[in-house]
């Protein structure tokens, strides 16, 4: 029976200790007959040589990961996740109460709610390549039950429209930190897409910065970009009038945008200690209105926030930020609603 009191076919095959069971079709649509040539037609088919275990569905996973050139850290992050629910004794991916065992395994970390949400969005990750490379072997779809019940994001902390016009004032572009909060303020960017900017990547006739993956060398400099996706990031009337001043003002020969002391300092804590003066500097409060405390990745929730308060159409804002779905842009969307 289907959830919805239909009546089906389902075929089972025994592997081993293994009994995969098949789904054929709903009655009366699919009739004696036509369950009983779908049962010749699969029994005919190779038995599967292998199980699709989580173990063999990571291996794979983490392969697929590399090639496409995803950084390091996305590559451990799965792999943490899968090898913590293998150790819990999550490995048969056709296990018809598989995702009760994962929310029982969720239940029993003891890390914070976020941290169980992307060890959820990692196990369905592979799970959704698992479908992919054995089709047959899963009795159901486990994503349906799997999807749901994740935590919700926190609400982002920001600067109201003032604080940001603060931020890109004339006193706050003359200090030492001012022109890397304002760059990232209009862009969107990342703080390591902004500390190790280059002018190759700003085309000022085509009114854009690329933003592309790190080489050997940037890397092992430290630059990252998430997923190692380019992307292409519109320039702003007032950026492009401040770019324009400071190339025109930058040392011959000086391939970055910003001082490449930067590149070692604003990491960690010390760029917190960096952006908490600059605020102070500025008069503008550390916490904002809700007490949620501002950091440097809090001038991308306000580049979003705003943009889409001011009417940025919600496909370009999520192709020039990089996020990978439209759940992130409807989530900054809900607190540009004040505006």
């Amino acid at each position: 029976m289907t959830a919805g009191g239909k009546r089906c076919w389902y075929y089972r095959q025994r592997h081993g200790a293994q009994v995969i069971e098949r789904k054929l079709g709903v009655w009366p649509a699919l009739t004696v007959e036509g369950a009983r040539q779908r049962v010749h037609e699969i029994a005919a088919q190779p038995v599967l040589a292998e199980r699709p275990t989580l173990k063999e569905a990571l291996r794979r996973h983490l392969a697929m990961m590399r090639e496409k050139g995803r950084d390091a850290g996305s590559i451990r992050k799965v792999a943490v996740s899968c090898q913590s629910a293998m150790q819990a004794g999550i490995d048969d991916l056709t296990a018809r109460d598989l995702p009760r065992r994962i929310d029982r395994w969720l239940a029993s970390l003891t890390c914070g709610p976020l941290t169980k949400r992307r060890h959820r969005v990692n196990l369905c990750g592979v799970i959704r390549s698992a479908l992919r490379w054995w089709p047959d072997a899963f009795p159901r779809d486990p994503l349906l039950a799997l999807q749901g019940f994740t935590a919700p994001l926190p609400a982002p902390a920001y600067f109201t429209p003032w604080e940001a016009c603060r931020l890109v004032s004339d006193q706050a572009l003359a200090l030492p930190v001012g022109r890397l909060v304002a760059f990232l303020l209009y862009t969107g960017c990342r703080l390591r897409e902004g500390v190790f900017a280059r002018w190759d990547r700003v085309d000022l006739e085509a009114r854009t910065f690329a933003v592309i993956p790190p080489t050997a060398e940037e890397r092992k400099a430290g630059y990252r970009v998430k997923f190692n996706k380019a992307r292409t990031v519109p320039l702003p009337d007032e950026l492009m009038e401040l770019l324009t001043a400071w190339k025109a003002a930058a040392a011959p020969g000086d391939p970055w945008i910003f001082n490449s002391e930067w590149q070692r300092t604003m990491n960690g804590s010390r760029s917190t200690e960096a952006f908490r003066w600059h605020l102070r500097t500025l008069a503008l409060p550390i916490a904002d209105g809700e007490g949620r405390k501002r950091h440097l990745h809090s001038l991308r929730h306000t580049h979003a926030i705003l943009s889409i308060a001011a009417g940025v159409d919600s496909l370009r804002l999520r192709l020039a930020m990089g996020h990978a779905g439209e759940a992130m842009t409807a989530h900054y969307a809900s607190a540009a609603l004040r505006y």
